[in-house]
């Protein structure tokens, strides 16, 4: 069972790997990806408390 999460998990990796690439082409993406990663911590800091 566990495997197959794994598995899930590295191909959503993947598409997202894939789908960071195509907006950091731009200048803009690159904006937008700083703030998805700033509210990504902002969210775990959160959870850890």
């Amino acid at each position: 069972m566990r495997w197959i999460f794994f598995k899930f998990q590295g191909i959503t990796e993947l598409i997202t790997q894939k789908r960071e690439n195509k907006v950091r082409n731009t200048e803009y993406g690159r904006n937008s990806l700083e703030n998805i990663e700033f509210h990504r911590r902002e969210r775990l800091s959160i959870k850890i408390r």
